[in-house]
């Protein structure tokens, strides 16, 4: 089977990332990183073994997908051109900054016939994908709490910290709670929100996030009628726990297995490049978790 031939746009933490996934993952040949500040896309491009280019002008039949990883305002202008062209890309989240936009590049794509995939890194964790696959049914959560907090990043600089780091949990809480919202309310600043989501059967997510305290957290928890469940994002661990008929609590390790998320997010997009499979975040779920991030940021300004 042929490699597929891989750019990444953008050079800097998230673009050195991906450029370092894509040497570990089988099926890749990286031809090129672009990024307009040369001396840090020459750096990136070093790490990848590979050409170190100024403009997307430059990849035209050289690539077959992209790994769109520069700032959130650079996604339309990058992404489009190449989605029109029938590359395919997998766009780092938030899709794009305003919901008309993220429209714009599904459209690109349907457009190109291209893979659109968005990197919603989250769900390619370990102890989510755990989680996702133990069989809690989303009709029985009834509440979740998700929190991510730390330091403000040096590398975020144009986003608030809702599109920054809530926006993860957003789209983690839509995918395990599969039902309409119904109410949004939010409290906070640029750098630190909490967001109450209620939905139209009554279940609650609670949701925190924060640039501006010391400690780094980052986790859920999900309640159902007969048991509790938390998963710890950082040491990607997640527990079981539930009332016995006794009264006493057992609480029960879930077996987490898996590779690192960045490496099993690109292997998934590789096999939808190659396969057409249909990617496990596309433009539309972006779009929905768009669509309530832009819910809980107007509720903030209220």
């Amino acid at each position: 089977m042929k490699p597929v031939r891989l750019a990444v746009i953008g050079a800097g933490v998230m673009g050195k990332r991906h450029v370092a996934a894509a040497k570990r993952v089988a099926g890749v040949e990286l031809i090129a990183v672009v990024d307009p500040d040369l001396a840090q896309c020459r750096a990136a491009a070093e790490i990848g073994g590979c050409a170190a280019l100024a403009d997307i002008e430059s990849l035209a039949g050289k690539i077959d997908a992209a790994i769109i990883a520069a700032p959130t305002g650079a996604h339309v202008p990058c992404a489009t051109p190449l989605l029109r062209g029938g590359i395919a890309c997998l766009v780092e989240k938030p899709l794009a900054a305003t919901e008309a936009e993220c429209r714009s590049l599904i459209a690109a794509a349907k457009d190109g016939g291209a893979v659109l995939q968005v990197g919603h890194i989250e769900r390619f964790n370990p102890a989510i994908e755990t989680l996702t696959y133990a069989g809690v049914p989303p009709a029985s959560i009834t509440a979740l709490a998700a929190r991510r907090m730390s330091a403000a990043s040096a590398r975020v600089l144009d986003i608030d910290v809702v599109m920054d780091l809530m926006v993860h949990d957003i789209d983690v809480v839509l995918t395990l709670k599969k039902t309409p919202v119904a109410h949004v309310s939010a409290g906070g600043n640029d750098d630190h929100a909490v967001a109450l989501v209620s939905f139209t059967d009554g279940a609650t997510a609670t949701l925190t996030a924060s640039r501006v305290t010391a400690t780094r957290i980052r986790d859920l928890d999900v309640v159902t009628p007969d048991a509790f469940f938390h998963v710890d994002y950082i040491a990607r661990t997640a527990t079981k726990s539930r009332k016995r008929d006794n009264g006493h609590i057992e609480s029960v390790d879930l077996a987490v297995t898996g590779t690192d998320a960045l490496s099993a997010q690109l292997e998934d997009f590789l096999a939808c490049v190659r396969n057409g499979k249909t990617p496990r975040v596309t433009g539309e779920d972006a779009l929905a978790c768009m669509t309530l991030t832009a819910q809980i940021r107007a509720a903030l300004k209220a």
